[in-house]
């Protein structure tokens, strides 16, 4: 907080700034003034928090300067200071805003508890101001950068300098902040955090759930400066070493420097920035200009190129690996949100599920590309999915390519030999020596399946093989697989495979000289 002396007086001036310990109160900043015009000349750029003022003084009076600070900031204390012990000099102190009088000859005790009693009041209306203007910020940052609304610059950088820190708005930088969890908003680590932000002159304004935009004041010659970067980069380093066991992870876009009524681009450039850091695997990116002389439309191309690439690949079952990071390093240099350039891997998968006659479970590769953190975990995460989709339903059923635990080892050789039978939970956590909820929680966990959508999908790859390589009729089939309701099985087929077992069967048989058995 910040508080302003204004007495005529030179000795009870000092005497008030050198007799108090304003950093016990809470005060990082006084300063002293002779009369109301110089204090009223600085009052704008220093945005006190408490006054103590002398009524009568030269030039501005003490009632006239309270009077004229409530133009810029109505949430100022008032202490007069005043030698007439008139009760009408005090009832009109009281009704411009004064919040307290004493009397001169000033005590000091009497003058401290005056002033404790006053910044408390003064916290206790800004909480219930802050959160007034905390909803009206995120109003704002939703019409500016959600909606696209221009003219509203100013009322937000008025709510942020009466809510924040010293915020110049002629040229700002923006960074928008991210976390894995929301909860970690509210942590105290996150809040220390956000308050190193604001001795650097960063304000910071909510936006969506899991992101913040902060806006940097600083100044048009200077770039962002290195070493502010650096501390920038090792503070959000640091803050997620900490906080590595609560699940938080930080990650941060900052922008170019821009004129201050320019935030839609701040936002545009921060946006990407941070977008970048799915690519490249940076918790803190700066927005660059990056490859002007690659034109878009080839770029463009050649997305499309290796996109096609991938379906090509996929259709023969062949490696995909590199086609993949050739993907998303076009995908890069494009500038591809993360968004698009997941929503992307959907389109290629449902359109090789559609060539290939596989179910299309977009909806939940959709839900296990959204949790990757990077285009990395994204290229993994996408092959081990489609690999497991376009293995050929007709081929004997094969564990994941990993290392299982030995009780799930154990299990799925249980499964494997006894998927004919009734099997239930029970039997198996009992085969392995679990409890039900713990082998349920395990196996889930190891095989990314249910253990009933395992066991499912399981008898319907022994069904397919059965169509695929024997005569047998599908109410055969059902029973020899361990499903012998015949509604419920050509129900359960058609869910998992998109199609009926007689489909499966005709388009399998046409088409299986063009595909290769993959290894088991």
């Amino acid at each position: 907080m910040k508080a302003m002396i204004i007495d005529d007086d030179s000795q009870i001036r000092e005497g008030i700034r050198r007799a108090i310990n304003w950093n016990a109160l809470g005060f990082e900043f006084v300063e002293c003034y002779a009369n109301g015009e110089d204090a009223l000349r600085a009052f704008p750029k220093v945005l006190p928090d408490l006054l103590v003022c002398d009524i009568e003084m030269p030039k501005m009076n003490g009632l006239e300067l309270g009077e004229r600070i409530r133009q810029y900031r109505m949430d100022t204390r008032i202490i007069y200071l005043t030698a007439f012990s008139d009760f009408e000099y005090c009832r009109s102190a009281m009704q411009l805003g004064a919040e307290d009088y004493i009397l001169k000859p000033v005590k000091i005790n009497s003058l401290i508890s005056t002033i404790e009693k006053n910044v408390k009041k003064l916290n206790e209306i800004r909480e219930k101001d802050f959160r007034y203007h905390y909803s009206l910020m995120q109003d704002l940052a939703a019409k500016i950068y959600i909606l696209g609304k221009t003219g509203l610059e100013e009322e937000l950088f008025s709510l942020i300098r009466r809510n924040g820190p010293e915020f110049e708005s002629n040229y700002l930088q923006t960074m928008i902040l991210e976390i894995d969890s929301i909860d970690g908003f509210e942590s105290p680590e996150f809040l220390e955090f956000q308050k190193e932000l604001e001795t650097r002159n960063w304000a910071m304004i909510p936006y969506q759930m899991n992101q913040r935009i902060c806006l940097g004041s600083c100044s048009h010659s200077s770039f962002y400066n290195m070493n502010d970067r650096f501390q920038l980069q090792s503070g959000i380093t640091a803050w997620n070493r900490e906080n590595q066991g609560r699940g938080y992870q930080l990650k941060a876009g900052i922008s170019q420097i821009h004129p201050g009524k320019d935030l839609l681009t701040g936002f545009a450039q921060a946006k990407e920035a941070l977008s970048d850091g799915f690519y490249n695997q940076k918790v803190i990116n700066l927005y660059e200009q990056k490859r002007k002389d690659t034109k878009e439309e080839t770029l463009k191309q050649e997305f499309y190129e290796r996109g096609k690439r991938i379906r090509q690949l996929a259709t023969k079952q062949e490696k995909i690996e590199e086609a993949l990071r050739l993907h998303a390093d076009t995908a890069y240099q494009m500038h591809l949100p993360q968004e698009k350039f997941q929503r992307e891997y959907l389109r290629i998968y449902s359109e090789i599920s559609e060539q290939m006659h596989i179910p299309n479970e977009g909806e939940q590769l959709y839900e296990r590309l959204s949790a990757c953190d990077t285009a990395e975990e994204c290229i993994k995460e996408f092959q081990e999915y489609l690999c497991k989709s376009i293995r050929p339903p007709y081929a004997q059923p094969q564990k994941k390519i990993t290392h299982y635990s030995h009780t799930i080892d154990k299990a799925v050789g249980f499964i494997d030999a006894h998927y004919q039978e009734s099997l239930s939970v029970s039997r198996v956590a009992e085969y392995v020596g679990k409890s039900d909820n713990h082998f349920s929680m395990i196996f889930r966990k190891e095989t990314g399946l249910s253990f009933t959508e395992y066991i499912t999908r399981l008898r319907i790859e022994k069904a397919c093989h059965l169509l695929r390589y024997t005569t047998k009729q599908v109410k055969e089939i059902c029973c020899e697989v361990g499903m012998p309701d015949y509604l419920y099985f050509s129900k359960t087929f058609k869910r998992v495979m998109g199609c009926t077992p007689s489909d499966v069967r005709n388009q399998f048989r046409a088409i299986s000289s063009e595909w290769q058995s993959p290894s088991i």
